[in-house]
C-alpha cells in the first residue's frame, strides 16, 4: 500500500460520509489509476526492449 493510494482511500471515506461519491466511482477511479501505472511501467520497458523487473511482492 503506497502513500498515494492510502491517501486516496482517506479522501474516499470521507467524501462517502459525506455522500459526496459512490464508492463504486472510488474503486472504478482506484482501478483506472493502478492500471496506468502498471500501463506506463510496461510501456517504458518496452521501449528500451528489456523485460521488466518483477514487483517485491511477485519476487520468490
Amino acid at each position: 500500500l503506497t502513500t498515494p493510494r492510502l491517501r486516496q482511500l482517506i479522501a474516499g471515506a470521507i467524501e462517502e460520509h459525506l455522500n459526496v461519491n459512490d464508492p463504486s466511482v472510488e474503486s472504478r477511479r482506484s482501478t483506472r489509476w493502478l492500471q496506468r501505472n502498471e500501463i506506463a511501467r510496461f510501456y517504458y520497458h518496452r521501449s528500451r526492449k528489456v523485460m521488466p523487473r518483477l514487483k517485491n511482492k511477485l519476487r520468490l
